[in-house]
């Protein structure tokens, strides 16, 4: 559970992007400070890597991009069974890696399964949903799981579930080097050093050809290098790190970047922990929940790489979800006073939070949020900053009144941020239990015509209920250069950059 939780709770990126170098190149060079952590699917778990394998691999689905649908890429078709934990897909009959081999049912069979036998940190992805995975008599890949899953379109898209090469990936060892990679990609590997991946269209990709034949990865060790490179037109976009003082002199020193600013998944969160005084109180959470002053602490810890949320989800999720308290000093001290709460009266607990784990950014906003907290006469919170390990385990064992959690899902769906934190091991930590917020959880899993009303009034009851308050969401950067059509740069909905979709001016 720790572990699991330690890989999802937010740890976001900061992007961005610049220009430069010859104008008749038919190649886009990257600048970076994000590592590849391995080249073997079963083994990545993090979104530089999953960005780079997600161009040498084709899934049994893809995303498309710019939008937060789903669409069939290796599989031909798909269906499921009643109970939703059953799903049968049949493969593309010309589903091949690059270099010829067919991609069978049996060999995303056995790559899953891989994946799930090597444990490596591509296992946390899989494991706590699939149950396993077999080939039907009619040679269909059938995947059962633990529990019906809206979004398992979307989690099949990332590199943990790609089919790999049998001839390269043995079903007993992990292989994290990039020699003699075969995949199924638009792209293949055209080059591979310590610091630099150079990228070339796949000849044998049977879709849409990319736009940019080459792209050029060079990672470099320190913001200062990677900012130095781009000041030289050594670079045409800069992805993934450099700090907002280095994006500031990279502007300043060539005004052809362009900046711009995309909301990613993910989000923080006021979780007050219900079992014990004063938070076991209806009315002191909701009373609370108008002394938030978000527009403050964005500003004064994020400035512009994250935005006030007064939704659960995301704006692009959240439809029309009823919207959480504004700030408002006023109002909540009388609100309070009507319910029994005064100067003698207070409401006093210290705020648990984790620097280390999500940066100085939310450290700083979170001391803008507390300050604005205390400015009243009934509320005082003080700030308790813990170590990762000691956070997760506050979490998992319930032993808080008040904390601020970051959330970042898998993918980008409706139930992959509600149940965790209403139903799952977010709200099992806070001893939170709605009975009918998760009736409907189940419902809309396994009527997905219905699905938007019922995570419409599963956003109600939680409004209500104001155990789970949204704070802010993050926002990523890019720079885009004089070459780069800034409408060819999409990042939003899972931090990747779609190498394929970029174009030059």
């Amino acid at each position: 559970m720790k572990q699991a939780l330690c890989g999802l709770l937010i740890a976001l990126l900061v992007i961005g992007v610049s220009p430069v170098r010859g104008q008749d190149s038919p190649q886009i060079t990257l600048g970076t400070l994000a590592p590849i952590t391995s080249f073997d699917p079963a083994d990545s778990f993090d979104l530089p890597t999953w960005e780079l394998l997600s161009h040498l691999y084709t899934g049994l689905t893809r995303r498309i991009p710019g939008t937060g649908e789903y669409t069939l890429a290796l599989a031909a078709s798909h269906t499921v069974s009643a109970d939703g934990l059953s799903h049968t897909f049949s493969l593309r009959p010309d589903a091949a890696f690059s270099d010829g081999t067919p991609i069978t049912a049996q060999t995303c069979a056995d790559s899953i399964q891989r994946t799930l036998t090597l444990m490596g940190k591509g296992y946390e992805a899989a494991a706590p949903y699939v149950e396993g995975v077999e080939v039907s008599a009619a040679g269909e890949l059938v995947i059962h799981l633990k529990r019906p899953l809206p979004y398992l379109l979307a989690l099949l898209s990332l590199p943990p579930f790609f089919p790999v090469h049998p001839g390269i990936y043995p079903p007993d060892q992990l292989i994290n080097t990039g020699t003699g990679v075969i995949g199924s990609g638009v792209y293949r590997i055209r080059s591979l050093k310590a610091d630099q991946i150079s990228l070339e269209a796949d000849p044998a990709w049977k879709g849409e050809a990319p736009a940019v034949p080459r792209i050029e990865v060079r990672r470099y060790p320190y913001p200062a290098d990677l900012r130095d490179a781009a000041l030289r037109g050594e670079l045409d976009l800069i992805w993934r790190g450099l700090p907002d003082e280095d994006v500031a002199k990279v502007i300043a020193g060539s005004p052809q970047f362009q900046p711009i600013r995309q909301p990613v998944p993910g989000a923080f969160y006021l979780i007050f922990g219900i079992k014990e005084k004063p938070y076991n109180d209806p009315a002191a959470r909701a009373g609370f929940a108008q002394l938030l002053d978000r527009d403050r602490a964005v500003f004064m810890g994020y400035g512009d790489s994250a935005a006030p949320l007064l939704t659960l989800l995301p704006t692009a999720l959240a439809g029309d979800a009823p919207l959480f308290p504004a700030y408002d000093l006023k109002g909540a001290g009388a609100f309070l006073r009507e319910h029994g709460y005064s100067p003698y009266k207070r409401i006093e607990s210290e705020l648990q939070s984790a620097s280390r784990l999500y940066g100085d950014a939310y450290g700083a906003a979170l001391n803008a949020l507390i300050t604005e907290i205390n400015r009243g006469d009934i509320v005082r919170v003080g700030r308790f900053d813990t170590e990762p390990s000691v956070f997760l385990e506050q979490i998992e064992r319930g032993t808080f009144r008040l904390m601020v959690v970051g959330w970042t899902p898998l993918v980008e769906h409706p139930d992959a941020y509600l149940r965790p934190l209403l139903s799952g091991p977010i709200a099992q930590g806070a001893g939170y239990q709605n009975d009918q917020i998760t009736a409907l959880l189940d419902q809309a899993a396994l009527n997905p015509p219905n699905a938007a009303a019922l995570y419409q009034q599963v956003q109600t009851l939680a409004r209500a209920d104001a155990v789970v308050i949204p704070i802010w969401g993050r926002q990523a950067l890019a720079l885009v250069g004089g070459r780069i059509d800034p409408a060819s740069v999409n990042f939003g909905g899972d931090y990747q950059l779609h190498f394929e979709r970029l174009r030059l001016q």
